[in-house]
């Protein structure tokens, strides 16, 4: 009975280090060091976001002004899913939202997939550009 106790006592103490050494020392929980990567930078380059308000008029051609307004509220829903694009015939108010550098990106592998990324996480593996410089 006591050989039985020590053996699953050794059994725990085993389990409990692995899990240890897991936690501690696996490359997938522990933040990528950026140094070991290829990085694509872009040196020139900046991203501007604007605010723009302005107006539309569009023609409809429906069988009621209720089912115009129908017919409006689909095309609205339209442009806001990208599905429809327009021009503004006026723009009533245009402001610089902000603009900022735009950040490097790390070639890397993920679960097998190559990508590019702005932000490395656990799990992301260095990799080399490919032959497009991807």
């Amino acid at each position: 009975m006591t050989i039985l106790t020590d053996l699953a006592r050794a059994k725990i103490a085993f389990q409990q280090r692995t899990i240890h050494a897991i936690l501690t020392e696996n490359p997938m929980t522990d933040t990528p060091n950026p140094a070991d990567f290829s990085v694509k930078e872009k040196p020139n380059e900046y991203r501007a976001t604007f605010e723009i308000r302005g107006s539309v008029e569009v023609t409809l051609n429906a069988n009621s002004e209720d089912h115009a307004a129908r017919l409006a509220e689909e095309f609205a829903d339209n442009l806001a899913s990208g599905i429809k694009e327009v021009e503004l015939d006026e723009v009533a108010d245009i402001a610089v939202s902000y603009v900022r550098k735009t950040p490097p990106m790390y070639r890397v592998t993920q679960d097998g997939k190559k990508m590019q990324v702005s932000r490395l996480s656990p799990g992301h593996l260095p990799r080399e550009p490919d032959e497009r410089g991807f």
